[in-house]
């Protein structure tokens, strides 16, 4: 383990000491010691982090199951960045969904004296065993062994089925790329990384945003001329998703992001491979249309 990586995991506990804390190898000859342990989850390893946060391996005491700890480290960040933060926890705790990360519980750390000075967030959430899409994508282009069309068309049909129950609840995730769908080893994907994500009170019909977020690669052309945007851009960021499914790249790609937004607003991009199906071809043709 990693100095940073470690004094995390020893930050988090210390916040949170009657949920997380770590295994201690003496402690596991030991059969009673598991109904002892005063807490209820091991944190281990560092999975990953971003800029919305940190992502532990942690297994939960009492049977070992596997569950992935999202800690948003918020000392220092001011009160629009902790309001974000919160919504993102919001947005996941409203969704319930077979391809959507789970979070099974959420804590909150703040200071006793001032319950709104917030200084950590931890969310636990469904641990998926087999990477992510993005990994998986490099690993199939550098083997060149693409997805087959029904192969992509499964992977994807649980992605939008995903995107769809987000919209249900009136939310806009903001942020669809490979890289935040993780992979089961049973077959199964889910949509993760709420990070960006929205909830709005308007109609499905109305502009819910104005902020300019995501990655570029994915960005909506509404999102780049600085419009109002709606659940379309998230539409649009499922058809990049698509064609880089089909073809392991992305259609949208440039040496820098200048580049990048021009080919976005042209809509310009390789044409899919002719082994791909009309209709196949129709669907990522009508996601990517460069108006909404």
């Amino acid at each position: 383990m990693s100095a940073p990586s470690d004094a995390l995991i020893k930050k988090v506990c210390s916040a949170f000491p009657a949920t997380f804390g770590v295994d201690i190898e003496e402690e596991k000859s030991s059969a009673e010691s598991c109904c002892s342990r005063p807490f209820r989850y091991y944190l281990d390893v560092v999975l990953g982090s971003g800029t919305s946060g940190t992502v532990l391996y942690a297994r939960r005491v009492r049977d070992d199951h596997p569950f992935a700890v999202k800690v948003m480290d918020l000392e220092g960040y001011t009160p629009q960045e902790i309001m974000r933060a919160s919504g993102e926890v919001c947005c996941l705790l409203s969704c319930d969904y077979f391809s959507i990360v789970k979070c099974h519980e959420d804590f909150v750390y703040s200071d006793e004296r001032n319950p709104e000075n917030v200084s950590m967030m931890a969310m636990v959430l469904d641990y998926a065993n087999a990477g992510d899409l993005r990994q998986e994508i490099r690993n199939r282009s550098k083997a060149n062994r693409p997805f087959v069309e029904h192969e992509a068309g499964l992977l994807f049909i649980q992605i939008l089925l995903a995107v769809h129950h987000v919209h249900s609840k009136h939310m806009i995730h903001r942020d669809i790329k490979s890289a935040n769908i993780l992979l089961c080893s049973n077959g199964l994907v889910k949509l993760g990384d709420f990070g960006f994500s929205k909830m709005y009170a308007n109609t499905v019909s109305d502009d819910v945003g104005r902020t300019f977020c995501g990655t570029p690669y994915y960005v909506a052309p509404e999102i780049w001329r600085r419009c109002p945007y709606s659940k379309k851009a998230d539409m649009f960021s499922l058809g990049v998703l698509l064609y880089e499914l089909l073809t392991l790249k992305r259609p949208f790609d440039g040496v820098d992001i200048e580049e990048i937004m021009h080919k976005t607003l042209a809509g310009r991009f390789d044409p899919l491979p002719d082994s791909i199906s009309p209709e196949m071809q129709t669907i990522v043709a009508t996601l990517l249309q460069s108006e909404p």
